[in-house]
């Protein structure tokens, strides 16, 4: 589980219209879900083929409502003190029963501390820094942001849905009521990976197929890390949806009208990460 994003997440949502939206997103980490309430979206479906990040996003929702910003902040540092049991059982009435047994067992594998360094978490050390985490997130910028996504999860409850990505535009629960954005955060970066294996040409079949739980005005988005972070552990390359030839193919396809957004990274000072924007394509006058 990722205890935040590593996305620059509220730099994205605020270039992007959201208030009144309806926002089909991945969970991942819960902070893309929490933000796109916190930008003032009326409605949000996450997803993830992962049960245990759908848990997270549960956890961190239960936490915004219950703990205070520093008990928050202590609560989801990454050292050994994080994840204290204390809080946990402050937030826990407010968790499924299914979210309750699963922390309740990890308790009781890890103990009272250490849950937050332990193997269920990916660690990432540049988001111990209380900073960073509120670089990445509104909803942590001071006390009135906090204030403020406390007030919006008393009346706006995130649906939760196990799902997988290739699967987003068959599920006939989201093909009824059409979505005004689709966050894909940095999936389709994996897409040609190893986790999925599809060429460039499935890429983009796969987002034209996605389109059609865009409502007329909808686009889809989804992140991509400076170029320069490549070669890194995770890649050698940079991943073929992320790269200028994608970019293109995309442009020529004439299904969608396409926009990148660049803001600073999380990674480095000069470092620019990106959202490209998959649009209707506009049609041509007669």
């Amino acid at each position: 589980m990722y205890v935040y994003a590593t996305e620059m997440v509220a730099q994205y949502y605020k270039r992007i219209s959201l208030k009144g939206k309806r926002v089909l997103t991945v969970a991942g980490s819960g902070d893309q879900v929490v933000n796109a309430l916190y930008y003032g979206a009326s409605e949000v479906v996450a997803f993830d083929i992962n049960r245990n990040a759908l848990f997270m996003t549960e956890l961190k929702i239960a936490a915004i409502r219950t703990l205070s910003l520093s008990e928050f902040s202590h609560f989801f540092s990454q050292t050994q003190k994080g994840f204290d049991q204390a809080l946990y059982l402050k937030m826990r009435p407010l968790l499924s029963k299914e979210c309750q047994k699963y922390f309740d067992r990890l308790y009781k594998e890890i103990g009272t501390s250490g849950l937050g360094v332990s193997d269920y978490f990916r660690s990432r050390n540049n988001l111990v820094d209380k900073k960073k985490a509120r670089e990445v997130n509104a909803y942590l910028a001071d006390i009135v942001a906090y204030r403020k996504m406390k007030e919006i999860l008393e009346h706006n409850h995130p649906v939760l849905r196990i799902e997988n990505v290739l699967n987003l535009s068959t599920n006939e629960e989201f093909r009824g009521k059409k979505f005004d954005v689709i966050n894909l955060s940095n999936i389709p970066n994996y897409l040609a990976g190893r986790s999925f294996g599809l060429t460039e040409s499935q890429i983009l079949s796969y987002f034209k197929k996605l389109k059609m739980l865009c409502s007329k005005q909808g686009a889809i988005f989804f992140y991509s890390f400076d170029n320069s972070v490549y070669p890194n552990p995770m890649s050698k390359i940079v991943p073929p949806a992320s790269s200028p030839a994608f970019l293109k193919m995309l442009k020529q396809s004439g299904a969608f009208s396409v926009s990148q957004k660049s803001f600073p990274g999380l990674d480095g000072v000069g470092k620019k990460d990106r959202i490209t924007i998959l649009g209707h394509a506009k049609k041509r006058a007669e």
